[in-house]
């Protein structure tokens, strides 16, 4: 009851997946832990001294990391790798028009949050916001893309959190600076190609004097 008016309060109830078997697994360890004691006491005679530093060894070394492995394996939803996430923004900023970089911005938040739903033309922000007591997740407009909400995180299953702001806060600032490299190369190229063009040009008239 307690967890439960302090989900409410701190308007998190939907992190009950995150802290509720985290909470479990300390009061098991607690429990295990006293058992151990009490069982090497009462079997094996041993001192309350070399008991209990022998309980606190085999929680330590076996109980705790099988906990952490588990927790992974089942509580936590499995996140792209640093390599694909950078690689997928690289692809939003390299689309060849503005439309296929749209689509694909969106496609990688589908992937990053799962939401419900993704507004566009959202009411505009300068920086990412948690609205609706983590509800929706405001984006601006970065790099020639739409202003976005995203709605209802995890399918509806899950709030948005602060954590996750974050990760958005970085994606877009490394879109404005991959967009930025974009157009720096762009300009380059044009000025490469317009110098090319000079210099045929002339060559030729050069070689046209001579013919004349």
């Amino acid at each position: 009851y307690i967890g439960i008016a302090l989900g409410i309060t701190r308007y998190r109830l939907f992190d009950v997946g995150d802290w509720a078997f985290r909470l479990l697994f300390f009061m098991f360890g607690a429990l295990l832990l006293l058992l151990l004691d009490v069982a090497l006491i009462g079997v094996l005679h041993w001192s309350g001294a070399e008991a209990i530093s022998a309980a606190l060894l085999l929680v330590g070394l076996v109980y705790l990391p099988l906990r952490d492995s588990l927790q992974r394996k089942w509580f936590r939803r499995p996140e792209l790798p640093r390599s694909e996430l950078f690689a997928r923004a690289m692809g939003v900023a390299f689309a060849p028009d503005v439309a296929q970089r749209q689509l694909r911005w969106e496609d990688l938040l589908h992937k990053l949050f799962r939401p419900l739903r993704i507004e566009r033309d959202a009411p505009a922000s300068a920086v990412v916001q948690l609205r609706e007591d983590g509800l929706a997740l405001a984006l601006p407009a970065v790099a020639g893309l739409s202003a976005l909400c995203l709605w209802q995180a995890e399918q509806g299953r899950g709030l948005f959190k602060q954590q996750q702001a974050q990760l958005a806060d970085r994606l877009l600032d490394l879109l404005a600076q991959a967009q930025a490299s974009r157009e720096a190369y762009e300009r380059g190229a044009q000025a490469e190609r317009q110098r090319v063009a000079q210099d045929l040009h002339d060559d030729i008239g050069a070689r046209l004097l001579t013919a004349l």
